[in-house]
């Protein structure tokens, strides 16, 4: 149940900031007057913007939430709340940010690189692998 509330939770918040980001970007458009294809080219790129932000600012609370808990050793279901149930419906990156950075430190440098490669471009191949058997190639718009 925590993790399903957190899922919630996080996936709520990253749709606020989604929606926060785009709204600024309406705003700046429409403050500088611009076309509205110089418009729809800015707001494709706050969007892409505001996904960074979300994964960035997933990567440090998963980190601080990591160290807190490694050190403190909360109840499992705060643990599972943040890191599972919240972090997960907010951005999967920062998942995968820590298993990278995890590998590192215990001293598997290979095992993170391949992981971050593999992970990467195969998801990059996969995206559009999937968008070309579903009849989008070259027309992905999130």
């Amino acid at each position: 149940m925590v993790v399903f509330i957190g899922g919630g939770a996080g996936a709520l918040a990253r749709y606020i900031l989604t929606l926060t980001g785009k709204r600024m970007v309406e705003l700046l458009g429409s403050a500088l007057r611009l076309s509205s294809g110089a418009a729809n080219s800015l707001m494709a790129n706050a969007i892409a913007f505001s996904t960074l932000v979300i994964n960035l600012i997933g990567c440090f609370v998963i980190g601080l939430a990591f160290g807190a808990f490694e050190r403190r050793l909360p109840s499992p279901e705060l643990r599972l709340f943040v890191m599972t149930g919240f972090l997960g419906g907010f951005t999967t990156f920062s998942t995968f940010a820590l298993e990278f950075s995890t590998a590192l430190r215990t001293g598997r440098p290979g095992s993170a690189l391949a992981v971050a490669l593999i992970a990467n471009l195969g998801g990059i191949a996969l995206v559009l692998a999937g968008s070309a058997l579903g009849g989008n190639a070259g027309k992905i718009d999130p």
